[in-house]
């Protein structure tokens, strides 16, 4: 199987970005400070959060499986399969899990839909993550206004780019099959072959935006949402007794939301399963708004984010080994 030279320099591009995040969480502390925080914590507190992160990929695949029956009906194992290779693949290459998980699934003829309701689902993602910070600024305003001066336009610029993305999609899935017939018509004339191709993609993805309808659809969805979003908030909550941090800083669950919500902007950015830039936003988020030591939120970061990298790799990487070497044998059959 080969490599592009655009997925070559992409990860280059990422193995970089780690680094240079890595050097800035750690190269102002006191390491031996940080060993000695690491050292003494609790685990108990640590595996339970580590726990639910891993609970909650139920939610999302059900969410995914939600999304995606006008294209496709696997079994729920399969789906839950797909995202844990999904989860491993963003371990190792940024953005490369979406087309892992579809890869994984192997639905003849539906790759083009599914891919469609992954897009759904980032934009989901990115919605969520926009009420999350509006909750964030209801919770601490002072303090995060003064600390992420920057926030509040970037809720506003991911907001304006949320809205045309849905729009965008409503756009298409309500064009449907005259927006693949359109297609078809401009790029025909330079090639018959090439506009069927073409439309035939459009087609497929339109399809694969008109899963969930009417009221009870969407509530599905939203439930499964919000018990994602829990998950991911327990799981900061739970290890913060872990390092005594609720009985010496008094943080509880509203701040475990807030530090999650910021914490996961090291999520986005690409970044090998967010090593380094979920460091570094996690860390800064404790010792900037709520005062806790550098070594000891550096601690608390890369202790979760080791568990939850660990888990991933672990359940995923079996599934996402078993994929490359299939498509490898496919590849070398057909050669």
């Amino acid at each position: 199987m080969k490599i592009s030279t655009g997925t070559l320099v992409k990860t280059i591009a990422s193995l970089g970005l780690t680094i240079l995040f890595l050097w800035i969480a750690f190269a102002t502390v006191d390491l031996h400070a940080v060993l000695g925080a690491l050292t003494l914590a609790d685990p108990s507190g640590l595996l339970l959060g580590v726990g639910i992160v891993f609970l909650g990929t139920f939610p999302r695949a059900w969410r995914w499986g939600l999304l995606m029956r006008q294209v496709a009906t696997p079994a729920f194992g399969r789906i839950f399969g797909a995202i844990l290779a999904g989860y491993a693949a963003n371990s190792f290459v940024p953005r490369s899990g979406e087309v892992a998980r579809v890869l994984a699934l192997r639905e003849p003829g539906a790759t083009t839909g599914l891919l469609a309701t992954v897009l759904v689902e980032r934009i989901l993602d990115l919605l969520t993550l926009l009420i999350l910070f509006a909750i964030v600024l209801q919770i601490i305003p002072g303090r995060i206004r003064l600390v992420y001066p920057w926030l509040e336009a970037v809720l506003l610029t991911g907001s304006v780019i949320t809205v045309l993305a849905v729009g965008g999609i409503l756009m298409l899935a309500g064009a449907g099959q005259r927006a693949a017939g359109g297609v078809n018509r401009f790029f025909s004339r330079f090639s018959i072959r090439g506009g069927e191709r073409l439309s035939d993609l459009v087609a497929s993805f339109a399809v694969g935006l008109t899963s969930v309808r009417g009221p009870i659809g969407y509530a599905r969805v939203a439930i499964h949402t919000i018990v994602l979003n829990a998950c991911y908030a327990l799981s900061v909550y739970f290890p913060f007794s872990s390092f005594g941090f609720g009985e010496r800083y008094g943080l509880g669950l509203g701040d475990a939301v807030v530090v999650m919500a910021i914490a996961t902007l090291g999520i986005v950015l690409p970044t090998p399963g967010g090593a380094g830039t979920y460091h570094v936003f996690c860390s800064q988020a404790l010792t900037r708004l709520y005062g806790v030591p550098p070594e000891e939120s550096l601690a608390f970061a890369t202790a979760l984010h080791a568990g939850v990298f660990l888990v991933f790799l672990l359940t995923g990487g079996p599934i996402l080994i078993s994929l490359l070497w299939q498509r490898r044998h496919r590849d070398t059959t057909s050669a």
